[in-house]
């Protein structure tokens, strides 16, 4: 069995091996923000990652990315995240561009990932375990539906049993108030004598 398994892991790994792609390079068309400082890219091979920072408002960095997605028919939708902004695009790769505004100054990251191929994607499909919400609600079967006799029979004791409990903690729902103690020289109470 041990052989077995190992066996399996040797060949996946030798099939990832040899069917890795070339590293994803981002867009040409896709220029940096003018002024900006870029740190290195750092590159793995499904996706490239570019930190830039610069000294502008975000209205101009944000006219900028406009103006490039426009010129390839992108569509161009900025979208606030709670930190900054972030713009998403479609086109040689999947573009995530993350602007974040501190102190006057634009910290980006541009993240340009492989699009799946059209066989990638149907495999995945096809080998991904299919959704389910988050929250399932279950019903309980009412006694009477599609249930055996037996099954009625035996939630209908446990539903009445359940009711005479309830019956018996009701004592418990009524208010305590102890009997006051009877001072010499003070009449008694009705109902404390």
């Amino acid at each position: 069995m041990r052989i077995r398994r190992g066996s399996i892991v040797l060949l996946a790994v030798l099939a990832a091996l040899g069917c890795r792609a070339a590293p994803v390079a981002c867009p040409g068309w896709l220029t940096p923000y003018p002024g900006a400082a870029a740190d290195d890219p750092v590159a793995r091979p499904t996706w490239i990652e570019i930190s830039f920072s610069a000294a502008a408002g975000m209205d101009e960095v944000a006219s900028h990315y406009r103006g490039l997605f426009e010129s390839q028919g992108i569509p161009f939708v900025l979208r606030p995240d709670g930190l900054g902004v972030t713009i998403r695009g479609r086109r040689e790769c999947d573009l995530l561009i993350a602007l974040r505004e501190s102190g006057g100054r634009i910290s980006g990251r541009i993240t340009c990932a492989v699009l799946p191929d059209a066989s990638t994607a149907a495999a995945s499909a096809a080998t991904a375990p299919a959704e389910t919400p988050n929250r399932v609600v279950r019903r309980r079967e009412r006694p009477g539906g599609n249930m055996d006799a037996h099954t009625r029979k035996v939630l209908e004791e446990g539903e009445a049993a359940h009711r005479k409990r309830i019956q018996k903690q009701a004592v418990f729902d009524e208010p305590v108030r102890p009997k006051r103690k009877k001072r010499s020289g003070e009449p008694a109470a009705p109902g404390n004598q």
